[in-house]
C-alpha cells in the first residue's frame, strides 16, 4: 500500500452513569472514522470503547480512544491482509 490517513467523521457519547455507592463513572462512545488510502479509496466503520474508572476524565478519555481505535482497526482490516491483522505477522509483512 502506498500510505494511508485517517480522520473521525463522529464520536459521540452513547452512555454515562456515575455508580455514587462506589465513586465510579462508567462511559461508552461510539466513533464513525474513515480510512483512505492516497489513491482515492476509502472505508468508513464504526467503533466503540467503554470504560469504568473512579476519574471522571480518565473514564472519558479512555472510552473515546478505544472507540476510535476500535474503528480504526475494523476499517483498516477491509483493505485486506496487509492492512489488516496480519500486520502483527512479521513473516506476512516482509514478503
Amino acid at each position: 500500500f502506498d500510505g494511508w490517513s485517517s480522520r473521525i467523521l463522529q464520536l459521540q457519547r452513547e452512555y454515562e452513569d456515575h455508580d455514587s455507592k462506589n465513586g465510579r463513572w462508567t462511559y461508552s462512545y461510539s466513533a464513525t472514522v474513515r480510512i483512505s488510502l492516497r489513491n482515492g479509496t476509502f472505508h468508513d466503520e464504526v467503533g466503540s470503547g467503554c470504560k469504568v474508572d473512579k476519574d471522571r476524565g480518565k473514564a472519558i478519555e479512555n472510552a473515546r480512544k478505544e472507540a476510535v481505535t476500535d474503528a480504526m482497526k475494523r476499517g483498516l482490516r477491509l483493505f485486506g491482509p496487509a492492512l489488516g491483522l496480519s500486520v502483527y505477522d512479521k513473516d506476512y509483512v516482509t514478503e
